[in-house]
């Protein structure tokens, strides 16, 4: 039995010295190496712990039919050492990203770790032979450029800083602008910048630009020249087309408000109209819109308020107040975007998609209310083209041949407040034609007569008798005059009361619904509350005025006359 003890015990001891002997080995893994490595090249470990002598057999990394290459060190007596990978001189180290110089690598050593991956990102000798750096080139900038303003590259290669020394541009004697990157940025996003966001690159009128995109797969060579800026945002001459488009507007509006037309809402219209142009007017001028970016949102905010104001109370509550709370938000997001100086990157796109989504809702919006308002074939069908023929013009090629899409936003307030302008103009008009003015002199031959056909057309059409809520108001609204002059063509035309009118028609449905009901499907009161009463007792009182029977005594009297 002793024996087998000992031997044991022997066993016990070389099997705990081979585990604690494992323990202390490490594996180094290279999983990746540049493209441009030369094949015949041997890799080297350099270290501290060796005084980083060079090429050490006892240090080669050895190549593995897998591709990876890998040297087991012996970490006994080492808790921690600095370490760089080379081809055997310090010319050709390893580098970083960019080619140049990288931090020692650092080993720490740990229970249970077994090996460790080592990615080379590029040769310090060879990288920029086979990456050469990226040479940027500005020919021409503004006339009004201020001498010896520093000019910086801002994109997404340096998180959109306004002015990151790393990127500032060096003037030539020749008066050209320089900046030469290092290699490894292959496609990036970038504008031109004095400093800040205030003074970036702009249109040629002053405008906000698209961001300019270098992408090195398009291109065969690794310089960017002949670049021109057009002009800085902060110092272009006052966009003078959108001065005349404001006094366009402002003369429209003028003549809106001078001439009388039968407009219910007029007084709201004006009113948000005037507002609009008055900031459209003051975001026009750089003095007043660059320390109050957020003033060019008003006309924005007043466009989509208008139509939910005119129509919100009455037509779908629910959906208009969920339109003025998503409005509400939309706003926010942009005024907070502007209050926290934020133009750049992800966020100010974001602003600018949520501005277009914020006027497609106001010209939705808009659109529902003219239709609401003006019911005339020719006005829907003018409202559609005129709506058609917008998006057109400044979606489609916008979309098609990839132009600057910033130019839709900047103009939507200006085309919007022009449409309603239009609108307005289009009135006029028609109230030259003697159906929109309450002032005009109701002599005039033939009004009340036309109002009384268009009146009937309308009732055959739309059956609004039918809406229990109808009231004098919402009919005047409809037809596009107002209550006077409506009530006053019903009493001398017809000869009646708006009420006993309205009445008429819902007990002709009624009577017609009861006939074509041969199965006696539904009760009289049914039928009743189908064509617009709301009581029973208000229905059989309107019943027997209009007939002078009762319903069940009237419709007796039929099948009697019709069985005969």
């Amino acid at each position: 039995m002793r024996p087998t003890f000992y031997t044991s015990l022997l066993l016990l001891f070389l099997l705990t010295w081979q585990l604690t002997h494992a323990q202390h080995q490490v594996q180094f893994i290279i999983n990746h190496l540049p493209e441009y490595s030369p094949e015949d090249d041997t890799l080297y470990m350099v270290a501290d712990f060796n005084d980083w002598a060079q090429q050490q057999n006892q240090q080669q990394f050895l190549p593995y039919p897998d591709g990876t290459f890998r040297l087991t060190l012996s970490v006994t007596d080492l808790k921690e050492f600095e370490y760089k990978i080379n081809r055997g001189s310090w010319e050709s180290v390893e580098g970083n990203h960019f080619g140049d110089y990288r931090n020692n690598r650092i080993f720490k050593k740990s229970a249970g770790v077994m090996s460790q991956e080592i990615t080379i990102k590029s040769w310090q000798d060879l990288h920029k032979v086979h990456h050469p750096p990226l040479e940027i080139t500005i020919n021409e900038i503004p006339a009004n450029t201020p001498k010896g303003a520093p000019l910086f590259l801002s994109g997404t290669l340096n998180a959109w800083t306004p002015d990151d020394p790393d990127f500032q541009f060096q003037q030539k004697e020749d008066g050209t602008y320089y900046l030469q990157l290092p290699p490894g940025f292959e496609t990036f996003r970038y504008k031109i910048t004095r400093g800040s966001w205030r003074a970036v690159e702009g249109r040629a009128d002053g405008g906000i630009m698209n961001n300019r995109i270098w992408d090195q797969s398009e291109n065969t060579t690794k310089v960017m020249s002949n670049l021109t800026i057009s002009s800085w945002e902060d110092l272009s001459p006052w966009p003078w087309i959108k001065i005349i488009l404001v006094v366009f507007l402002l003369g429209i509006q003028v003549q809106s408000v001078t001439h009388n037309y039968i407009y219910k809402h007029r007084s709201y219209i004006d009113i948000y109209s005037l507002l609009a142009i008055i900031f459209l007017f003051l975001g026009a001028i750089r003095p007043i819109a660059d320390p109050f970016p957020s003033i060019s949102l008003v006309p924005t905010a007043l466009a989509m308020l208008l139509p939910i104001q005119l129509i919100g109370k009455r037509k779908r509550p629910t959906l208009w107040y969920g339109l003025l709370l998503l409005n509400i938000c939309i706003f926010s997001l942009l005024w907070i975007s502007d209050l926290l100086n934020i133009y750049q990157g992800n966020i100010f796109q974001l602003s600018i998609i949520w501005k277009n989504i914020a006027f497609s809702l106001c010209f939705l919006t808009w659109g529902y209310y003219l239709q609401y308002q003006f019911p005339s074939k020719k006005i829907s069908i003018w409202m559609a083209g005129s709506f058609s023929l917008f998006f057109f013009i400044l979606s489609g090629p916008l979309n098609v041949f990839q132009l600057d899409s910033y130019y839709l936003s900047e103009y939507l307030p200006y085309c919007f407040w022009l449409l309603v302008s239009l609108t307005h103009f289009f009135q006029i008009f028609n109230t030259k034609r003697g159906l929109k003015s309450p002032r005009q002199k109701e002599e005039q031959e033939g009004l009340p007569e036309k109002l009384v056909e268009m009146l009937h057309k309308h009732m055959q059409d739309k059956q609004e008798y039918k809406d229990p809520a109808l009231s004098l108001s919402s009919l005047s609204k409809s037809l596009g005059t107002n209550n006077q002059y409506l009530s006053k063509a019903i009493n001398e035309q017809l000869g009646k009361s708006f009420p006993d009118y309205i009445n008429e028609l819902r007990i002709e449905a009624f009577i017609q619904a009861v006939q074509e009901d041969q199965n006696r499907k539904y009760s009289y009161l049914q039928h009743a509350l189908q064509v617009g009463f709301n009581s029973k007792s208000s229905f059989n009182r309107s019943f027997k005025k209009i007939t002078g029977k009762s319903p069940s005594a009237y419709f007796e009297e039929d099948e009697i006359s019709s069985t005969s």
